[in-house]
């Protein structure tokens, strides 16, 4: 159980501890397929006991922190620590705050002949109660038919390729009786530089995010007035009231463009309301790079992403969906992507496209 809010400007961790937690969870899948005789799990299992219990123990000084045990999966490459539970020191918290884990999966992987490394980050079980949230986050969670959060997964991907530093992010949640929401991003080139203001060198390639309605917007609707749920009605009313804002800040041309996407998409949404979905369309040719001044020039910027929105309804299984479906069947997992890996668990777990399939999605 994690109980409270960790400040991110602080780290609770020293990097040397850090960096060699990262490098036993690559170092390990190859360690667990030793075909020496000995039980490489045991040794495995020890080292990373030892390795948490450093980090703990250094994190102890700045918050209270318990948790239940440590495992190793060898058939999922994974550490696992479960009942996760933290307190920053001289945190006031209000009466009734209450954010929980119930546990943090940590897997590292070398795609070795494709000189690729996967990291993936997994907080299972996550609950916030109302009460930790603003005001104003509270009221929009009612409308939606909320009291609390409740998260199933918390999932964070990152895969780097090391000789062209290409590197792909996904992170996906989703919130039981509400929604999930899914962001991904694809750079051509990233790496770390000598630059203390920011210290990352990024070019984007593709971004995109995708909120998936899974109960919230039956609830909303029932308090929304027919101008702004009605297909065909809604979608003009909402871009009228959006479009002096776009304009201000987008320019006349964006303005107006961005609001006739709104328009479209809100009724499309409407008439099937599943998903909506906001991606960019970069010119492969001239990747953006990231930097913190891009906000001083944000309609160029804007051109450059050349964002579209759009609602998608329900999807049909593809063949290239049901042939991963095999893979995972044959517990060939390798053989996915980690993205749509995600998919199919997040389908098994909700049952949608598939019959739920709670094990089986906890695996993957």
């Amino acid at each position: 159980m994690f109980n409270g809010v960790i400040n991110p400007k602080k780290s609770l961790f020293p990097k040397g501890v850090l960096l060699s937690l990262a490098m036993a969870t690559i170092m390990t899948p190859a360690m667990a397929q030793d075909s020496s005789g000995w039980d490489s799990s045991k040794f495995i299992n020890l080292l990373s006991n030892r390795l948490v219990e450093t980090a703990v123990s250094a994190a102890r000084s700045v918050a209270q922190v318990s948790y239940d045990n440590v495992t190793y999966d060898r058939h999922t490459d994974r550490f696992y620590l479960s009942n996760l539970y933290v307190v920053p020191f001289g945190l006031d918290l209000p009466d009734g705050c209450e954010v929980s884990v119930g546990g943090l999966g940590v897997t590292g992987k070398r795609a070795d002949y494709a000189a690729t490394d996967m990291f993936e980050l997994v907080l299972d079980d996550v609950f916030v109660s109302t009460l930790c949230l603003p005001f104003e986050m509270r009221a929009g969670l009612s409308m939606a038919g909320l009291s609390d959060l409740v998260i199933p997964s918390v999932q964070l991907q990152f895969s780097h390729h090391y000789p062209s530093a290409a590197t792909d992010v996904a992170i996906s949640t989703a919130v039981a009786g509400a929604a999930a929401v899914t962001l991904t991003a694809k750079m051509d080139y990233v790496s770390v530089i000598n630059d203390m203001d920011f210290p990352l060198y990024a070019e984007l390639n593709a971004a995109q995010i995708t909120i998936e309605n899974l109960g919230a917007w039956d609830s909303l609707s029932m308090q929304l007035p027919k101008e702004f749920k009605t297909p065909g009605i809604a979608g003009q009313s909402i871009a009228g009231l959006l479009t002096p804002e776009l304009t201000e800040i987008l320019g006349q041309q964006q303005g107006l463009d961005a609001a006739a996407q709104i328009r479209t998409a809100v009724d499309e949404f409407l008439q099937n309301p599943r998903k909506i979905t906001l991606k960019t369309n970069i010119d492969p040719r001239v990747p953006l790079r990231l930097d913190p001044t891009l906000g001083d020039d944000f309609r160029s910027v804007w051109t450059r992403l050349n964002p579209t929105l759009r609602a998608q309804s329900g999807e049909r299984v593809t063949p290239e969906f049901a042939a991963n479906i095999s893979a995972v069947n044959r517990g060939q997992y390798g053989e996915i992507e980690p993205s749509e890996l995600y998919d199919i668990g997040l389908a098994l777990q909700l049952g949608q496209r598939l019959p739920r399939n709670q094990g089986l999605a906890r695996a993957i």
